[in-house]
C-alpha cells in the first residue's frame, strides 16, 4: 500500500479513537473520568489491538486488551452493546466499566470498546476502596456481561450515593462507542473498509517488526525482584510478592511464584489485572513502539492461582485499584530493568494516597473520592520520589478544577 495513503488512514483511525475518548470525558460527570482515568480501544476481528487514545491511562487500555480477549466468544452481535466490571471475568475492581460493540464492515465486524474507572459504584465506602472488606459483595454492584440496556444502567446507578452522575457516565461511555463506530464506518465509505482495515494490518505488522527489534536489547538471563505490602489486618505483619523474569531466546517469562496467598482484606488483585499490570510495564520499555505491536508474542505470564495476584470469586479486590496494580507494573519495571541498561525505571508510581469525602445534606448523600500523588523509587532502605503521577492508572494528574466540580472543598494551596 502506498505509505502516503497508509499514514493518512492511521490517522484517521487515530483521531476517531480520541474523539470517542473525549465525548467520554467531557460528558462524563465523574472528575475522575474528566481527568483521564479512561481508556478507548479499537481490536480487529480477530481481538489483536488496532489502536487505543492518544491519552488512555495505561492501565485502563491494557486491562480493556485482557477483557477482550477473555471474552472472545460472547462478544456482541452488531447493533448490541456489551458491558460489565467483573473482575473475575476480566475485569478489574467493581469501579472499572468496560463496554463494547461491534462495528459491521462488509461481511466481517470489528471491536470498539471504553473503559472507565467510577469513583463510587456502591459497596462500604465512596470510592470503591474498602479497607475492611472481607467479599466482593462490600465493594459494590457487581454485573457480569450483560448487555447495556437502560434497565442495566438504572440498576448500576441506583446502587450508587450519587445515582445521576454515575447515569450520565454511563450514557457517556456508551454515547462514545458510538461516535468511534460512526467514524470507522465514515472512513470506510470514503476509502472502502479492505483499504482501511489493510491499512491497519500494515501499521500493525510493522509496529510487531520492530518490537522484535528492540527486544533484541534484551539480555538472557533471570532475575528475581520482591516486593512487600502491608497486611490488611494485622498491622505489623507484610505480605510478599515475588517476580522471576527469565529471557531466552528471544521469549521473556514472568512468573509471580512464591507470592503470598490471597489476603483476607481487599489487597487482592484478579488475574486479568495483574495481567494487565505487566503488559504496562513491559510496554513502558518500548515507548518508541505502538500499542498495535505489542501481543502475547515474546512475553510469558504466569500467575499462582489462589496467589494474592489471582484472585478469585469472593475474595475482595478493591486495593487493586490505587495498590496492587502498581505494584505489579513498578515490579515488572523493575525486573526487566536489570535485562536493558538505559530503559527501565524501577519502582515508578509504586502506591498512592486516596482522600475519599461522604456527606449528607438537604439534597441527599453526596461524596467523592481523589487520588492525590503517588510514590515512586520507595524501598526498604528509605523513601523514594512523592507526589508523582501513577503511570499504571492516570494519564494526568487530577486538575483542580474537576476536584472542586465534584468535591465539597476548595484548593487554597495545590504544590507539586
Amino acid at each position: 500500500m502506498d505509505a502516503v495513503l497508509r499514514s493518512r488512514i492511521a490517522s484517521r483511525v487515530q483521531a476517531g479513537a480520541d474523539e470517542a475518548e473525549t465525548t467520554f470525558r467531557v460528558l462524563g460527570d465523574h472528575s475522575g473520568i474528566a481527568s483521564g482515568e479512561t481508556a478507548v480501544g479499537l481490536f480487529f476481528s480477530d481481538r489483536s489491538r488496532w489502536v487505543e487514545g492518544s491519552s488512555s491511562a495505561p492501565f485502563l487500555s491494557a486491562l480493556l486488551e485482557e477483557w477482550i480477549d477473555v471474552t472472545e466468544d460472547r462478544l456482541p452481535q452488531a447493533g448490541t452493546i456489551l458491558l460489565s466490571n467483573d473482575p473475575y471475568d476480566g475485569g478489574g475492581t467493581l469501579c472499572d466499566v468496560l463496554a463494547v460493540s461491534a462495528v459491521p464492515v462488509d461481511s466481517d465486524v470489528c471491536w470498539v470498546a471504553a473503559a472507565g474507572h467510577y469513583p463510587d459504584l456502591g459497596g462500604r465506602t465512596v470510592g470503591g476502596i474498602a479497607p475492611a472488606a472481607r467479599s466482593i459483595h462490600e465493594e459494590g454492584v457487581r454485573v457480569s456481561l450483560a448487555e447495556a440496556n437502560g434497565g442495566l444502567l438504572d440498576l448500576m446507578s441506583a446502587n450508587a450515593r450519587d445515582p445521576e452522575t454515575v447515569r450520565n457516565s454511563l450514557e457517556a461511555q456508551i454515547q462514545c462507542l458510538g461516535v468511534f463506530q460512526d467514524w470507522l464506518l465514515g472512513l470506510g465509505e470514503t476509502h472502502g473498509w479492505e483499504t482501511v482495515e489493510s491499512a491497519g494490518r500494515e501499521t500493525q505488522e510493522r509496529a510487531r517488526l520492530a518490537l522484535r527489534q528492540a527486544r533484541q536489547d534484551l539480555a538472557h538471563g533471570t532475575t528475581v525482584r520482591l516486593d512487600r505490602l502491608d497486611d490488611d489486618i494485622h498491622p505489623r505483619k507484610t505480605r510478599s510478592m515475588r517476580v522471576e523474569l527469565s529471557i531466552i531466546d528471544g521469549l521473556s517469562t514472568v512468573d509471580f511464584e512464591g507470592t503470598d496467598p490471597c489476603s483476607s482484606g481487599p489487597t487482592n488483585c484478579p488475574i486479568s489485572a495483574t495481567r494487565a499490570g505487566v503488559r504496562v510495564g513491559y510496554r513502558h520499555l518500548f515507548p518508541e513502539v505502538p500499542a498495535c505491536g505489542f501481543s502475547e508474542e515474546g512475553l510469558e505470564i504466569r500467575v499462582p492461582h489462589g496467589s494474592l495476584l489471582d484472585a478469585c470469586f469472593p475474595t475482595a479486590v478493591s486495593g487493586t485499584a490505587d495498590v496492587l496494580s502498581d505494584r505489579v507494573i513498578s515490579l515488572t519495571i523493575e525486573a526487566f530493568s536489570k535485562a536493558v541498561q538505559g530503559r527501565g525505571r524501577a519502582c515508578d508510581g509504586g502506591g498512592g494516597n486516596v482522600v475519599a469525602f461522604e456527606g449528607y445534606g438537604e439534597k441527599g448523600v453526596s461524596g467523592t473520592s481523589i487520588s492525590v500523588g503517588s510514590g515512586g523509587g520507595a524501598s526498604g532502605r528509605g523513601d523514594g520520589l512523592s507526589n508523582t503521577d501513577a503511570p499504571g492508572r492516570f494519564s494526568a494528574f487530577p486538575s483542580v478544577e474537576s476536584i472542586e466540580r465534584s468535591a465539597p472543598v476548595r484548593v487554597i494551596r495545590y504544590e507539586t
